[in-house]
């Protein structure tokens, strides 16, 4: 998910313009410079359910959040650097998580990332 204050980071810097006459159609494609962060949630070496947060490497701002269905969550995020944080919403307040810290996503990449509880 990009928000719109990282679309000058995401998007690259060339737009094209198209006119369309009346009763014409026409279509555009942009590749968006991405990558994919998969992560996958085990307790006890099965699948498990947690609640997992991308955040801005190094400072408390969620850029996405997403129940791990049956162990496995997938992000698409602009490239950067992330902390990745797993939280088990199963358990007492504070939750307990595991993280994974300043990890760098590549445009075209795919990172899997393992959490264990």
């Amino acid at each position: 998910t990009i928000t719109p204050d990282q679309l000058e980071t995401a998007l690259p810097e060339q737009f094209m313009e198209a006119a369309v006459q009346g009763k014409q159609t026409t279509s555009l494609s942009m590749d968006f410079p991405g990558g994919v962060i998969e992560v996958a949630v085990t307790k006890g070496g099965a699948p498990y359910k947690a609640e997992v947060q991308i955040m801005e490497a190094g400072v408390i701002r969620i850029i996405d959040s997403a129940p791990s269905r049956d162990g496995a969550v997938s992000f698409i995020l602009p490239p950067g650097n992330y902390d990745v944080v797993c939280e088990d919403r199963e358990g007492e307040y504070p939750y307990p998580e595991q993280r994974a810290d300043n990890v760098t996503l590549e445009s075209g990449a795919t990172l899997g990332i393992q959490m264990d509880f």
